[in-house]
Formats: C-alpha cells, structure tokens, sequence
C-alpha cells in the first residue's frame, strides 16, 4: 500500500508542477501529505487511501513575507475547527508559529475589550 501512496504523490507533485514539495507518508492512516509551493502560493494536499479509490483533499494559500501576515488566515483555520498542526501544514509554516499568533490575537482582542 505504500508504493501505491507514494506513486500518487509523486504523480500529483508533476502534475501539478508543485515546487520544494516535501512528503509526509502516515502508514497507520493510510495517508500522504504534501506540501510546496506554486506560483507564489503555499500548497498542502492529502491523499488517504480507500478501498477502492482514494480521498484528496488540497488547500491553496497565498506565500507571505512576514510572519505577522499569517495572522488572519491562522485565526480564520483555527475559528473553523482546523488543528494547530493542520494549519501549520497548509500555511507551510510551523506550529510553534500558528501557537504565537494565535496567542497575539487572543491579546488583540482583550485589549480591544
């Protein structure tokens, strides 16, 4: 089952003519996770595996060039039930960042209040 994710991946990074892709193989759950960058934007696509078929899922972001710019669009993830780690992979950022943003806007709006 691995060589058939692995070929999947591999095969949608060309078509898609992803850049600096990284891949993340999840045997247990049957599931890649790949990430890059395209015409200025940041990438994240999985694929799970089923019986007969499989299940992609792929997110598309605009690449930022601060730190601080991601700050919308983690609040935004996070305000629709998505993960720290889930949007640290479709941001192609790390988690430890979405967990400082996430923390400044939650200052943000108590000093608003």
């Amino acid at each position: 089952m691995e060589k058939d994710l692995i070929a999947k991946a591999k095969s949608f990074v060309e078509k898609s003519r992803i850049e600096n892709s990284k891949i993340i193989i999840d045997n247990s759950n049957q599931t890649i996770s790949i990430t890059g960058e395209f015409e200025g934007s940041i990438i994240t696509s999985d694929i799970k595996m089923m019986t007969n078929g499989y299940i992609r899922n792929t997110t598309q972001f605009s690449k930022k060039r601060k730190k601080s710019d991601y700050l919308n669009d983690v609040v935004e993830l996070s305000n629709n039930g998505y993960k720290q780690i889930e949007i640290a992979q479709m941001l192609g950022i790390s988690q430890p960042l979405v967990s400082q943003l996430l923390k400044k806007s939650k200052n943000l709006i108590e000093m608003e209040e």
